[in-house]
C-alpha cells in the first residue's frame, strides 16, 4: 500500500502522510463508535469498511452487516474524491491523531 498524504480543511488546512487512516465518532442517536476505515487509491480515498460496537448505530446506515469478535461490520469498498465530516471526528492513523473542530472536507492532497 503506497503512503499519500491527506488533507483536512476545518478551520485550515492540515497535512497527514498516510498509507491508511480511520475515522471515528460517537454516534448522536444510538450512542457507541463508529469507525470508518480508509486507505489510498491513486488520487481517491478508498472507504474499506465501517465498523461500530453498537448495533443501532450500524443498522442506522445499512441492513447489510455482519459480526467480527465485538464489533458490527460492514464492507464498503468503494471510492470518493472527498469524505465530509462533522465536527468531534477523531481521525487518526500511523503517526497522526486530530480531532475536527467543525464540519470538515477531507481529500488526497494534490
Amino acid at each position: 500500500m503506497s503512503e499519500r498524504k491527506i488533507c483536512l480543511y476545518d478551520s485550515s488546512i492540515h497535512k497527514f502522510s498516510y498509507s491508511s487512516f480511520r475515522m471515528e465518532f460517537e454516534h448522536s442517536m444510538y450512542g457507541g463508535k463508529v469507525i470508518i476505515v480508509c486507505e489510498p487509491d491513486g488520487e481517491k480515498i478508498r472507504v474499506i469498511e465501517m465498523l461500530s460496537e453498537s448495533e443501532a448505530a450500524m443498522s442506522y446506515y445499512t441492513d447489510d452487516y455482519g459480526r467480527s469478535g465485538e464489533l458490527f461490520t460492514h464492507k464498503i469498498n468503494q471510492s470518493f474524491e472527498e469524505l465530509r465530516v462533522n465536527d468531534g471526528w477523531r481521525i487518526f492513523g500511523s503517526g497522526f491523531n486530530y480531532t475536527t473542530k467543525s464540519n470538515s472536507v477531507i481529500f488526497v492532497c494534490r
